[in-house]
């Protein structure tokens, strides 16, 4: 099957291929094997990525998707009939790997990805995809009925943006739904240098890394009354005997000394916002930004936006 998609949205298939590597080795990490249904529809030699991936990708995968599984599933115990709403989904198959049989789902991503997901990934009478940009408040139209109870996953989506654009999507993300919760992963200023070095050789176009943090501190200053439920390295809260090898153990642990990857659980502005308006602005009075976020830039050579800076980590791949 051909998969016109270029730049960015091509970067989809690298979570992807990891999740179904790992499912086909027996990962006692994650389990998916909705996403390895999903590699033999695309009938695509994926083995590419991994001779230009660092081997820590496929662990940074599998534990960001079973860390948000975890978020997912515990928020859905506590809320009956509750809604998630995937941004960014690309071919993310986490629907399949939590669903309790209750939840309403909405998969939200650029009219390209979901027109390849219509077709790899068959709906279910209680998945919804919308077609749309993220950072532009059309979308949560779409939401309906307004849910009481919401989640809000963005795996390995907010890298890729800079930190104006990130407030924007809070924002939207608050008018539209005041207190609900939001859990996302967060990649250091370095894992994004060592990443950005891989996208280029993987042949992912344009795509770059672009914002990176190491603190809840940071991400507070992109929207200060965002409430901070919990944050973790992305291994934190694996065990030894969850990695096939003693080197995979080591290296995860290198990588949360590093503080490479995070993941940040939140909720939400309880304050009423405004609902997104026809002209497509959305109220952002309440997201304050601060000269501080300069130092949550990519340190990226190649960016017109990067510093003197150098990092001092000998590694971090991404």
């Amino acid at each position: 099957m051909e998969t016109p998609l270029a730049g960015v949205n091509r970067t989809l298939l690298m979570p992807l291929w990891g999740r179904a590597k790992a499912t086909r080795a027996g990962s006692r990490i994650l389990s998916d094997p909705a996403a390895v249904a999903v590699v033999e529809r695309l009938d695509l030699d994926l083995r590419d990525l991994d001779r230009t991936l660092h081997p820590s990708n496929e662990l940074f995968t599998i534990a960001r998707a079973r860390a948000l599984d975890d978020i997912a599933r515990g928020f859905l115990s506590r809320h009956a009939a509750a809604t998630v709403i995937n941004l960014g989904a690309g071919l993310d198959t986490a629907f399949h790997r939590v669903d309790d049989g209750r939840a309403a789902w909405f998969d939200v991503d650029l009219p390209a990805v979901i027109d390849l997901r219509q077709r790899l990934i068959p709906p279910t009478e209680r998945t919804r995809r919308v077609a749309g940009s993220i950072l532009e408040p059309g979308w949560v139209r779409e939401v309906t009925p307004r849910p009481a109870a919401v989640l809000c996953l963005a795996s390995g989506l907010l890298a890729y943006f800079r930190a104006c654009h990130i407030r924007k999507l809070l924002a939207i993300l608050a008018a539209a739904f005041p207190g609900g919760e939001l859990a996302f992963d967060v990649q250091s200023p370095a894992t994004n240098l060592f990443g950005n070095r891989r996208l280029r050789a993987s042949g992912m176009g344009e795509a770059r890394f672009r914002w990176g943090a190491f603190s809840a501190a940071a991400v507070r200053r992109l929207c200060p009354q965002l409430e901070i439920l919990e944050s973790f390295a992305i291994f934190a809260k694996l065990a030894r005997d969850d990695f096939a090898s003693e080197r995979d153990w080591r290296m995860a642990r290198s990588m949360d000394r590093m503080r490479a990857m995070w993941l940040v659980h939140a909720r939400l502005p309880r304050q009423p916002g405004s609902s997104p308006g026809d002209d497509g602005a959305a109220d952002h009075r309440h997201v304050v930004p601060r000269a501080e976020d300069a130092l949550d830039q990519p340190m990226d050579p190649g960016s017109q936006r990067s510093g003197s800076r150098r990092t001092r980590f000998r590694s971090a791949p991404a």
